[in-house]
């Protein structure tokens, strides 16, 4: 599933945090590893940088490239990569623009990085970069919190199996960060079983709305009935999804897939605490 991972840096610990992430699922798939660092234009800063003569300015970013190509060639020796197959590239440009383009050039599938890494002139601030990533990537981005522990050794030490939350709704975009979600929370479970959770959010004013609609004109009995009917249409589409994915590219992975309709007004504040007592 994913040949080539790309984990940005920006020669901050933060950022060298997404190496074992990334080097894990390399490992999974036999993976190649490639390491990028965006030195970033010093024109970008305008008025906060002193004017340079531009000879300056050339021989700056010349040292500033060297600096980068010199501390990937050192992040190739960690621990983590011993065996894997890895690439170095350093450019200069925009941090966000540069990785996507290299994602596309370079032939990536997967992007691991942090959350955030480090500000100033040489080192970029990841926050912004990411949400940018994420945004308009190609191709699928894993985003690692910097306020969290990562899972770097074994999934063992967790007292959970390990987990994915997938939420769904009715349409083919949806469904498409299915496979990509379950060849990650296999390949990081591994060797447990990893748990991909299939949830659709149902708005609560939405079937309440409904319901009240149709109350209106044929009883409250019929309106509650249609709710009903929407949400059984829904778990057996759910059902349909799971079924249609174990049977298939599942079949390769050691997974458990369960999968459930909740009513909430918030998708991002869902939380499911007891994934493995989960399931329809």
């Amino acid at each position: 599933m994913f040949k080539r991972i790309l984990v940005p840096l920006d020669g901050s610990v933060r950022a060298e945090r997404a190496i074992s992430m990334a080097a894990r699922v390399a490992r999974a798939y036999q993976s190649s590893v490639v390491l990028l660092q965006v030195v970033e234009d010093i024109r970008k800063y305008g008025m906060y940088i002193p004017q340079y003569p531009f000879s300056a300015r050339q021989e700056f970013e010349a040292d500033m490239m060297a600096e980068a190509t010199s501390y990937l060639e050192g992040i190739t020796q960690c621990s983590e990569l011993v065996g894997l197959t890895t690439e170095t590239k350093a450019f200069s440009g925009l941090a966000a623009s540069t990785i996507l383009d290299v994602a596309q050039s370079h032939a990536i599938d997967l992007i691991v990085l942090c959350s955030r890494g480090r500000t100033g002139i040489k080192r970029w601030m990841l926050g912004s970069v990411a949400q940018k990533v994420v945004r308009y990537s190609p191709v699928p981005v894993l985003v690692l919190r910097e306020d969290e522990d990562l899972l770097v050794d074994s999934p063992s030490a967790f007292p959970l199996p390990l987990h994915a939350l997938v939420a769904l709704d009715e349409s083919a975009l949806a469904r498409t960060v299915l496979a990509p979600t379950a060849y990650l929370i296999s390949a990081l479970a591994a060797p447990a079983q990893g748990i991909l959770h299939l949830v659709y959010v149902e708005q609560p004013g939405t079937s309440q709305s409904e319901a009240v609609q149709f109350s209106e004109r044929g009883g409250q009995q019929h309106g509650e009935a249609r709710v009903s009917n929407h949400l059984l249409q829904v778990r057996e589409y759910l059902r349909a999804v799971k079924d249609q994915f174990c049977n298939g590219p599942g079949t390769a992975l050691h997974l458990s897939v369960t999968c459930s309709v909740i009513v909430h007004e918030d998708l991002s504040l869902i939380h499911i605490s007891e994934p493995t007592r989960l399931g329809m």
